[in-house]
């Protein structure tokens, strides 16, 4: 499978896959993301998802990564610390919510 720009076979398709998430107002489990999109549960994404993260931050956009969340917690991986620490819940709130506000239409990587 051919490497897209960012050196990953999965960022395109999954920040394409995330808007269509928050245009739902939800949010998506990892394993869903690698289910829906393609590719192996086990390595799929975190390098897609910070990859995300980071452009969303340099264009100041939301960031669309924070809606794919683990199992157990419902919340993104101890991985995503926007402000220097892991979200709480109450935080994550506001974040997907800044998120499903945002107008993503016409919003491309």
């Amino acid at each position: 499978m051919k490497r897209d720009r960012w050196g990953f076979f999965y960022t395109e398709p999954i920040f394409n896959y995330l808007k269509f998430v928050a245009a739902r107002r939800e949010i998506v489990l990892y394993s869903n993301v690698a289910d829906d999109v393609g590719g192996n549960r086990r390595n799929l994404g975190g390098r897609e998802l910070a990859e995300i993260w980071r452009i969303c931050k340099n264009r100041n956009w939301p960031h669309l990564n924070a809606l794919a969340v683990g199992l157990v917690r419902g919340l993104p991986g101890e991985g995503y610390t926007p402000n220097g620490r892991p979200v709480d819940a109450d935080e994550y709130e506001l974040i997907r919510q800044e998120i499903y506000d945002f107008d993503w239409t016409d919003k491309h990587l």
